[in-house]
């Protein structure tokens, strides 16, 4: 979209750029000047690191699978068996399938 926006306004006309132009440096000068009587702002705290978090709801239904991870529950076993991986190894398991994925 901005590579297409950048193309558009190197083709316009530079009457046409002066509307757009004298628009961007009237809310330029209304920014600066709302700069000016803004004053120091103040400042907030961040929350503790060790914060509490809103409880999940475990009632709460679940989300649904993504295509990739459905497939890979369908398949891993097959996998397992193909690259003669060691169940355990899951970081492996998953190299594998997200190869064969692409």
């Amino acid at each position: 979209v901005s590579k297409k926006a950048g193309e558009v306004w190197k083709a316009m006309d530079p009457a046409d750029k002066k509307k757009w132009e004298d628009l961007a440096a009237a809310d330029k000068a209304r920014y600066e000047e709302e700069v000016k009587t803004l004053g120091k702002r103040e400042r907030v705290p961040k929350p503790d690191k060790g914060a509490k978090r809103a409880k999940k709801d475990k009632d709460a239904p679940k989300k649904p699978l993504t295509p990739y991870f459905a497939w890979l529950a369908e398949n891993r076993q097959a996998i397992v068996d193909k690259y003669q991986i060691d169940k355990t190894k899951i970081v492996e398991v998953t190299r594998k399938a997200a190869e064969e994925w692409k």
